[in-house]
């Protein structure tokens, strides 16, 4: 058994260097990114967003009047019914 095994084995139990050998740099936190704050941010107010909508009286009436299936099928239907040139002119 190598040095690296032995030393990854008593680490997994628990024993560790004393603190004369340990890199003090590696002992604080990392900064956090500028984008990962960012996608924090948004996911916290796309969150809050959602809360306050589906809280409301419009939301409960609006979600309450909305088709939740998938569009895909019912477009493809639509679209069988339209020839070939008028499916590219709606689909540009």
């Amino acid at each position: 058994m190598n040095l690296a095994d032995t030393q990854a084995k008593a680490a997994a139990l628990g024993d560790y260097d004393p603190p004369k050998h340990r890199i003090r740099l590696l002992e604080h936190t990392l900064p956090t990114s500028s984008s990962t704050l960012r996608r924090s941010a948004l996911r916290h107010m796309t969150e809050e967003w959602n809360q306050a909508w589906s809280t409301s009286s419009r939301g409960r009436r609006f979600a309450a009047t909305l088709d939740k299936s998938h569009p895909r099928p019912r477009l493809h239907r639509f679209l069988l019914d339209l020839s070939r040139q008028q499916a590219s002119i709606l689909m540009q």
